[in-house]
Parts: C-alpha cells; sequence; structure tokens
C-alpha cells in the first residue's frame, strides 16, 4: 500500500522570535520636509520605537538631517542632493521631544530644524483627532 507524501511544512525565513518581534514594534514612517530654510515634520508625534525618518529635499541646496536630544546627536542622515531623498532609520524608545536639525552650513541657525514629540508606546492613543474628526488623506 502507497502512502501519500505529505508536502513540506513552510518554513520561515526568520525564526518565530524574530518575527513575533518585528510584529509587536513596527517601523514607523516620517515624513520630513526640507527647504530653505524649514523642516516639515508630517507626524510630528509618533509613539516610542523605530522610525522611519524619510526626507525630502524640496530645496536648492544639499541639505542633512540630524536627530538630537538634550544637546547629543543621536543619528545622522547624509546629505541629500536637491529634489533628492533620504532614509534614516533610528529607534527613539525614550518619550521626549527630540531636535530634527540641518547641520548644513548655517542652515540649523537660520531656521531649518523641529521637534519630533515622542510618545509612551503603551499611551494607548491613536491618531490625533480635531474635534473628533480624524484627518486622513485619501488618494
Amino acid at each position: 500500500m502507497l502512502v501519500p507524501e505529505m508536502p513540506p511544512a513552510p518554513v520561515s525565513a526568520r525564526p518565530p522570535a524574530l518575527v513575533a518581534t518585528a510584529a509587536a514594534d513596527p517601523v514607523r514612517a516620517v515624513g520630513v520636509g526640507a527647504r530653505e530654510f524649514s523642516l516639515a515634520v508630517y507626524r510630528p508625534r509618533v509613539r516610542a520605537g523605530r522610525l522611519k525618518l524619510n526626507l525630502r529635499n524640496l530645496g536648492e541646496d544639499v541639505h542633512d538631517l540630524v536627530v538630537r536630544r538634550s544637546g547629543r546627536t543621536l543619528a545622522t542622515l547624509a546629505p541629500v542632493k536637491p529634489g533628492g531623498t533620504g532614509i534614516l532609520r533610528v529607534a527613539l524608545r525614550t518619550p521626549g521631544r527630540y531636535q530634527l536639525v540641518c547641520t548644513v552650513a548655517d542652515h540649523a541657525q537660520r531656521g531649518m530644524r523641529a521637534t519630533l514629540r515622542v510618545v509612551s508606546s503603551s499611551s494607548g492613543r491613536g491618531p490625533r483627532t480635531h474635534r473628533g474628526v480624524e484627518r486622513r488623506v485619501e488618494r
């Protein structure tokens, strides 16, 4: 009597512990626009954890992006050419206010800085709303 052959069990590319960790700590994307002489953060309040800062240089000069807290530099993105983009991955696990600055020449002194507010990941609060209406842009 022939025994039907069973297909092999699917194999995950990552060990189960890593899969669970990645699901528990998602990467949050934050858009940052740079132009002379301002930085615009499209999500200025985020939960603590892993972030992907997506910098788009909308200006005519080269711009970089530096994340600081209490005068200490935590992460730096290399200069991005005009019209270009860059990604800075950083883990901000401590709630508080972080400064985003462009350190090219005198750009920070001329206004190229913004504040990113990191809140506790266990706060249980969802996206900010205005008068009970969640703001979303649909395309």
